[in-house]
This record gives structure tokens, C-alpha cells and sequence, in this order.
């Protein structure tokens, strides 16, 4: 079992995921990096770094690539948000768990990885009580679609055991329905530093579809997490108008 006495520890690396190149979003952003789009009056970018900032964050990296210096011109220092945010600059982009290999020498211990580009809030120190208690190398945040208001993106869907691990992880396409499960990663993860090993260097390599997969045939123990709050994917035109019809009408009432 893992010790720590506080979220906010020296030793828990913070990774916001926000290279990607926002391609299915550009009908509503016109070319505005998807981690720059307004929800509320605040970018949904700036709306994740200020949930971590409830949360006893103190510093984060983010990775950029797309327009990198339009979300540096935006967030800057993290200064007025009260954070310190650092910046990887990715040339060519390395993909989601590229990226988190790519500052190998930065994660000692437990990393939080988030996407930057999804709406997102749950109770932090919950979820990291519930990795640290476990004896999984990952833990993955999930929602129910029967259960948590979604915009109809369903990603990887996962399967768990009795005991809430994984036995299943498979990328789904679009708002296909044909899995068993109605479990859907939230894309918030927590993983230890053994994780970095299975990522090669400098190559486009994916959490989702290539990592946790590769992981589970491995046999590793990774632990599902059902989170208490909300996870709103903003992929497409649909599912972004879908999350301002959530948030609008009270549904998802936000952080």
C-alpha cells in the first residue's frame, strides 16, 4: 500500500494533455485550439486548471503542439490562476502517452494525467486515496453512461471485475454502442512511474489505444475508478453544443 499524507505532495507529477490538433471541433472553433474554447466565459483549459488549483495543485506541465503559443498567451505562467505551469513543446506531436514519456525525468513517483480538452471535475483526493490504497500501476477514472450526463462520445469502454479492475479496455468509435459496457474512461489518470518503461521514446503512442491495451495482455493490475462529478467530451460540434444544452439547463451544474 502506498503512504502519503496530502494531494498536493512533492512528489505527484501533473500532466494536462493540450497538443492535439482539434480537427473535428473546427466547424465551432474556426481553427481555435479546443482547449481555447469558451464555456461559461472561461476557456475549457483554463476551467481544468482551476479544478486542480481546488484540489491542492500546485505545479503542472502542459504539452502543446497546435498553436502552442495562443494557449501560452492564454494561461501564461498560471500565475492568476494560482498554479505554476510549465510547457513541453512537441515539434512533431507524440501522442497522449507520448507525451507523458517524453518528460520521463519529471515523474519520480504518481502522476496525474488530464486532458485538456474535456470538462471535467470530480473529488481529487478520492481518487487518489483510491489508487493509493490499491496496488494497481494505473487507475482510470470512469463514467456511466446510464448513471453521469455525457455528450454522447463514448471513448474506451471498460470492463471491470468484482473488485473494480480492469479486465477490459476497448477504443470505441465515435457513439458506436455495441460494448457490454457502459463504463466509458473519463481520460483522467493516475499512474506510477513503472508505467514509462512500456511508452518508446519519441514515437506516437496513445493511452487508450495502444498502452492500457498493452498493459492488460501484460497482465499488469489496472484499476477502474468511478468518479462523483462530471466528464464532458467536446469532440465534435454535437457534443459541444450537447455540453452547453447540459450546462444551460442545470444539469451539470459546473465547478
Amino acid at each position: 500500500m502506498r503512504k502519503t499524507e496530502k494531494l498536493n505532495r512533492e512528489d505527484l507529477g501533473v500532466l494536462v494533455l493540450a497538443a492535439g490538433k482539434s480537427t473535428r471541433i473546427q466547424p465551432v472553433s474556426g481553427g481555435l485550439p479546443k482547449p481555447l474554447l469558451p464555456v461559461e466565459g472561461k476557456s475549457i483549459l483554463e476551467r481544468n486548471l482551476s479544478w486542480l488549483v481546488s484540489s491542492a495543485i500546485e505545479s503542472v506541465w502542459i504539452n502543446l503542439h497546435y498553436r502552442a503559443e495562443e494557449i501560452q498567451q492564454v494561461i501564461g505562467t498560471g500565475e492568476n490562476l494560482g498554479l505554476k505551469v510549465s510547457y513541453s513543446l512537441e515539434p512533431e506531436i507524440l501522442g497522449t502517452a507520448g507525451a507523458y514519456k517524453n518528460l520521463e525525468q519529471h515523474w519520480q513517483g504518481t502522476t496525474l494525467v488530464i486532458y485538456g480538452d474535456s470538462l471535467v471535475c470530480f473529488d481529487l483526493a478520492k481518487f487518489l486515496a483510491a489508487h493509493q490504497s490499491s496496488e494497481a500501476v494505473a487507475t482510470i477514472a470512469l463514467f456511466d453512461q446510464n448513471t453521469h450526463h455525457h455528450t454522447a462520445i463514448a471513448g474506451g469502454r471498460v470492463i471491470l471485475d468484482e473488485n473494480g479492475r480492469i479486465t477490459s479496455f476497448t477504443e470505441m468509435a465515435g457513439t458506436e454502442e455495441t460494448s457490454p459496457s457502459t463504463l466509458v474512461n473519463a481520460a483522467v489518470y493516475l499512474l506510477e512511474a513503472e508505467v514509462l518503461k512500456m511508452i518508446p521514446k519519441q514515437t506516437f503512442y496513445d493511452f487508450a489505444r495502444h498502452l492500457f491495451p498493452q498493459m492488460l495482455a501484460a497482465g499488469y493490475y489496472l484499476q477502474g475508478y468511478l468518479i462523483d462529478g462530471y466528464c464532458l467530451g467536446l469532440d465534435t460540434p454535437e457534443s459541444y453544443a450537447k455540453a452547453m444544452s447540459l450546462i444551460e439547463t442545470g444539469k451539470v451544474k459546473l465547478a
